[in-house]
């Protein structure tokens, strides 16, 4: 297979799979349109304009390319500081005011899922650049992508660059890392919608932890390793695997509670089943007695075998419900209230 039909392929691997992964979890789920909207703004404003700025900040007191380039440690450690802050920050913030209205779990995973869309059709942008480079140069018309800013040599030069040992190899490891983190992010995702839901900071910091974990044994074992392809290859596949062990469990909790609340609903029917029938016997027999003890009839007797008045009743599912992570007990019940 030619170079060109592998770039080919990569890019519309990275921009077709965030599509596809929506489009699965719509088809099982169902979450509101907005939450992809609001992904989409999160990487802007987090990384475009927020850590745009930073750099821009930074660059104005003398921390410039060239400062940083003497300076890698140092700058890798500023890059994962604020990523890990700004992503983070920027998406709470977005689904605790932006989304705040039925704000389900799904939607949550759509937020993490869509994060990542500018910067997949970025990479496949260019990955199509390459594999028309690639092409051209294959058929000795290199020529024809010469720009006002881009001279011949320029291409030739880019032309030798992908065709070296690594050239090829760093586009599948970038797009590697591009569905790993897409992995990673739902995970953030799910820690900042417990925080929601929960309002308990420890997830916020769990969040922030998980984050600079990740990017710090991706980022800082490349810099002291000088950028080894296998040894990046696998620690992408680890983290893939411990994200995926973490969204397998917590969708197995998940689902346990839902069916836990199904169950005590279930329990809270039948008790009102058995409440109206003995309140209107109690009726009946304390109107039919001419000389009937008024405190013989209780009003606390009306629950039946409970023991529970219907007003402690309501109280008691209404806190099985708080218990649960999402405001529904069923996918079906959920979507009732949930709007696309």
């Amino acid at each position: 297979m030619s170079i060109a039909v592998q770039l080919y392929i990569i890019a519309g691997l990275e921009a077709l799979v965030p599509v596809i992964l929506l489009i699965i979890l719509r088809r099982r789920h169902r979450y509101r349109f907005s939450s992809v909207v609001a992904g989409i703004a999160s990487y802007f404003i987090a990384i475009t304009i927020l850590q745009g700025s930073f750099t821009t900040t930074l660059a104005y007191f003398g921390m410039d390319d060239a400062y940083w380039a003497e300076h890698g440690l140092a700058m890798q450690i500023v890059d994962i500081v604020t990523s890990v802050l700004f992503q983070n920050v920027v998406m709470y913030l977005i689904m605790r005011f932006a989304l705040k209205t039925h704000f389900q779990l799904y939607d949550a995973i759509a937020v993490g899922i869509a994060y990542w869309f500018g910067d997949g059709f970025m990479m496949a942008s260019s990955a199509v650049s390459y594999g028309r480079l690639a092409y051209l140069a294959d058929k000795g018309r290199i020529s024809e992508m010469v720009t006002k800013s881009i001279d011949e040599a320029t291409l030739q030069g880019y032309y030798e660059s992908l065709m070296q040992p690594h050239g090829l190899s760093s586009f599948y490891m970038q797009m590697l890392n591009l569905f790993v983190m897409i992995a990673v992010t739902v995970c953030l995702s799910i820690l900042l919608y417990m925080l929601i839901k929960r309002k308990k900071a420890k997830y916020f910091f769990v969040a922030l932890g998980v984050h600079a974990l990740v990017l710090a044994v991706i980022e800082l074992s490349q810099y002291f390793s000088n950028y080894n392809y296998v040894l990046y290859g696998v620690e992408n596949l680890v983290i893939a695997a411990a994200a995926a062990v973490f969204l397998v469990r917590y969708m197995q909790w998940y689902h346990q509670l839902q069916a836990a609340l199904i169950e005590k609903r279930k329990a809270y029917k039948l008790g009102l089943k058995r409440v109206v029938p003995v309140a209107e016997e109690t009726e009946e027999t304390s109107a039919g007695a001419d000389e009937a003890d008024p405190e013989e009839t209780k009003p606390d007797q009306a629950s039946g075998d409970t023991g529970e008045s219907m007003d402690e009743a309501v109280d008691t599912v209404e806190g099985h419900v708080n218990e649960v992570p999402s405001s529904g007990g069923t996918d079906q019940e959920e979507n009732k209230n949930e709007r696309p």
